[in-house]
């Protein structure tokens, strides 16, 4: 009996050690991460074989968490909520914890402005990766062929599993995804139509949407310069909101920082950046693509043409600088940031690279990284020091 009571507290205390060090492990950030990760995905599998909604409650709820979860992270970006300020006060509304608001507001207290009427929706392409093509490409195909062959129903299809809430949802549907505020009634879009086709007049006209109060500056729109045509081209990547300027009438463009005529303008990630600034900044040197006899006015350096040369130069330079970091991986798996530019090829070498010029190098290499994680070809890790870690995924090593 004595052993066994000498033991008891050895066992107690063994147990507490064991807790301790348990804690400990599974506040690292690595590995709350992946614990996540596994949830997620026991979740979305769950989902697809049983289908939530045939769990119990409890079940049923844990599982959209985890739905809900993986949507938001490979789903769905971020278009920026506005956040409650001085300037821009929260609606007062009676009973939020209880009631919905009539303007969206406050069904989420943490971010009362998420899904709020005058706000972006998430999306399935980040903002920066997208742009409205210009005419007359935005009517290839036509709209209305679109509607008239994939939408219109021929037969009538009953719904056989329609409930009460069907209203409800037409009506979110409508009210938040397609009527945002008073349509602009100058400048329609004139939607062509074939010469058997039904609508009774000879063109279709839709209002366009209302402009959205977020940017000041609308893409593929002319600046309101009289006599003047001054488009306005949406070239983010070097900065977030980086506008260049077509001047119809001289076929000159102007470019800014995005294309200069002998360096690499620095494409770097900084703290404000919601992802990797390269994938948006590629997109922005393509679409330059076909503007072949203008002649660019950049920020820096000297004024040029042979802008489709020089954008095809930056591109690959862009996929050597990729192609070189993942050598560099193949070679040292598990490799920082800081690790990785040292090894990669810089103008003048790295050690001659101080101060602001290495900090750039620094967020560049970091922007070449993040690139490569969002396009699934490394993944990273962050240690307990908060330090990020890269190797390749394995698809990537295929």
């Amino acid at each position: 009996m004595s052993k066994r009571k000498s033991f008891t507290p050895t066992l107690i205390a063994g147990g507490f050690a064991t807790a301790f060090l348990l804690v400990k492990v599974l506040r690292r950030p690595q590995v709350k991460r992946k614990l996540g990760d596994l949830f997620d995905d026991a979740c979305t599998r769950l989902d697809q074989r049983v289908g939530w909604s045939t769990l119990p409650t409890v079940g049923g709820l844990l599982t959209l968490v985890g739905i809900r979860n993986t949507l938001r992270q490979n789903n769905l970006y971020d278009t920026g909520v506005p956040q409650v300020t001085p300037e821009n006060p929260l609606p007062t509304h009676e009973n939020v914890k209880r009631w919905r608001t009539e303007d969206g507001t406050s069904n989420d207290l943490k971010c009362p402005f998420m899904g709020s009427a005058g706000t972006r929706f998430g999306r399935n392409a980040r903002l920066a990766d997208t742009w409205q093509e210009p005419m007359p490409a935005i009517m290839t195909p036509s709209p209305r062929v679109v509607s008239r062959e994939l939408m219109t129903r021929h037969t009538f299809t009953p719904a056989t599993t329609l409930n009460l809430l069907a209203a409800s949802w037409l009506q979110f549907q409508i009210r938040d995804w397609f009527s945002h505020g008073q349509s602009v009634k100058d400048d329609p879009w004139m939607i062509p139509l074939a010469e058997n086709d039904t609508w009774p007049q000879s063109d279709m006209k839709v209002m366009r949407t209302m402009p959205d109060p977020t940017r000041t500056l609308d893409d593929d729109t002319y600046l309101p310069l009289p006599g003047r045509q001054i488009r306005l081209l949406w070239t983010p990547g070097h900065t977030p909101g980086h506008l260049s300027f077509h001047d119809e009438d001289n076929d000159l463009l102007l470019t800014g920082d995005h294309v200069l005529p002998r360096i690499s303008p620095n494409v770097g990630l900084h703290p404000h950046h919601a992802g990797s600034p390269l994938g948006p900044y590629l997109n922005s040197l393509r679409r330059l693509l076909p503007y072949e006899s203008v002649e660019v006015l950049p920020a820096h350096e000297w004024r040029f043409r042979g802008l489709p040369t020089r954008v095809r130069q930056l591109l690959h330079h862009h996929d050597e600088r990729l192609a070189e970091i993942l050598a560099v991986l193949d070679d040292e798996p598990g490799a920082t940031t800081w690790q990785i530019a040292q090894r990669l090829t810089w103008a003048h070498g790295w050690d001659a690279i101080t101060g602001f010029q290495r900090r750039a190098a620094l967020a560049e290499s970091a922007a070449h990284l993040d690139h490569l994680v969002e396009t699934g070809v490394l993944d990273v890790e962050l240690d307990e020091a908060g330090v990020a870690h890269y190797r390749r995924t394995v698809a990537g090593k295929a």
